[in-house]
């Protein structure tokens, strides 16, 4: 009877296997997650993060870059692992994070989400990230950086940080789902945003120019997005209607250095 041959494998070689089993991979993350070794990075490099949502535990690590030469990272990489139970049940993983284009690496935002949320903002390589988690233990990897909920806590808007500011996904928080996504690999592309307000009965943003300008007249281009539809309508506005309506704070602002700061992993 045939036997197979007794295969040998290091315990880096087990490690890489299990983490390949239990992560789930967003078609965001180019890189292959490798396993986080507290002996390969200096301890003065690693931030970590510890949060408690229900029954699930979230921590997050980072490692800088280290001061040799030709390093790897080069500038920063990350990890987020979910355990529910004591059982590890998935993870995020974000390699080599470029401050192309402003800032990068890994933050916990301390804006209060609604019960039974929590979340991660990843920034660089011009495609910020929102990891979305709940206290069932799933996440979401939402294009994002720049967050804010609405008055009824109903819905999450994620704006998608890219060179151009053209994405927003929307998040149905008491379903569950994911509503809305686009960016500039849809379809239609969105334009480019300008500033999120609320009228009274919708959330809408206006847009700017391709060369970053404002537009000019009294009537502006803005997106409405239509909670029936899931849909972003647009409409012309008049200027004086634009500045009655509720300019929107955002939760976290990507752009905000003082955000940014609060929120860094220690």
């Amino acid at each position: 009877m045939f036997k197979p041959a007794k295969i040998k494998l290091s315990l880096a070689t087990l490690q890489l296997m299990l983490m390949a089993q239990i992560c789930i991979h967003s078609p965001a993350l180019a890189a292959a997650p490798k396993p986080f070794n507290a002996s390969d990075y200096p301890a003065s490099q690693v931030s970590s993060s510890h949060k408690q949502l229900g029954k699930v535990a979230i921590d997050a690590k980072q490692v800088k870059r280290p001061d040799e030469k030709l390093s790897n990272p080069r500038y920063c990489r990350a990890w987020i692992w979910l355990a529910k139970e004591g059982k590890q049940v998935t993870c995020e993983y974000f390699d080599d994070m470029n401050p192309l284009g402003g800032s990068n690496g890994l933050f916990a935002p301390n804006a209060i989400l609604p019960a039974g949320y929590d979340c991660f903002v990843k920034l660089g390589d011009y495609d910020g990230r929102l990891v979305l988690i709940n206290d069932a233990g799933k996440h979401w990897n939402l294009g994002g950086g720049t967050f804010f909920v609405s008055k009824d806590k109903n819905h999450l808007f994620s704006i998608h940080e890219t060179e151009t500011k053209t994405g927003v996904s929307v998040f149905d928080l008491k379903k569950g789902t994911l509503v809305l996504a686009e960016d500039e690999k849809s379809k239609e592309v969105p334009p480019i945003m300008d500033k999120w307000y609320f009228d009274g009965s919708s959330y809408f943003f206006t847009t700017k120019n391709a060369d970053g300008s404002q537009p000019k007249g009294n009537d502006r281009t803005v997106y409405a997005f239509d909670e029936k539809t899931s849909k972003l309508v647009k409409k012309t506005m008049n200027s004086a209607k634009i500045s009655a309506a509720q300019a929107i704070a955002y939760d976290f602002d990507a752009d905000s250095e003082r955000d940014r700061n609060s929120a860094r992993l220690k």
